[in-house]
């Protein structure tokens, strides 16, 4: 007695077909989740008065960092106050002959504080981690319904 495999045959071309576009949305969830870390870093709360900080978050600024490839995101700023606003820094009256100058360090003739970091890259990978397992969780869902798991 023959046993009928055609079923099988179209669950298999169905995967295959499926892999192609999970591919395709996995890629559209890398670039949505860096596009989120973008937004809010470009949406934190830090006070940015030349409004170059918050510009470099956006895709294509020339201070912009944006890489999204294989399984790794990279993004950030080039601006490079960046770091010191997002950890904070030293308040402190240079010594004279000093400049402030990108990449000086110290030489301080008196340190006046400490400006405290506003963490708003922190709380933008927290924010685009968590919408991120969200849509994750609406494609592998997809992904079930169209294979009838």
């Amino acid at each position: 007695m023959p046993i009928d495999l055609s079923a099988f045959k179209d669950f298999a071309k169905n995967c295959r077909r499926e892999g192609r576009e999970f591919r395709k949305e996995v890629d559209a969830l890398r670039e949505q989740a860096a596009q989120d870390v973008l937004d809010g870093c470009k949406d934190g709360d830090y006070d940015d008065q030349e409004g170059k900080l918050r510009a470099s978050f956006n895709r294509g600024d020339a201070e912009n960092i944006y890489e999204a490839s294989g399984d790794q995101i990279t993004v950030g700023s080039s601006v490079y106050y960046a770091i010191m606003v997002d950890e904070g820094h030293v308040i402190g009256v240079r010594a004279k002959g000093h400049s402030h100058r990108k990449g000086a360090k110290g030489n301080y003739a008196e340190i006046k504080g400490f400006a405290p970091g506003r963490h708003f890259m922190d709380k933008a990978l927290d924010e685009a981690g968590e919408k991120l397992g969200e849509h994750a969780d609406a494609v592998m869902t997809g992904v079930k319904n169209r294979l009838g798991l």
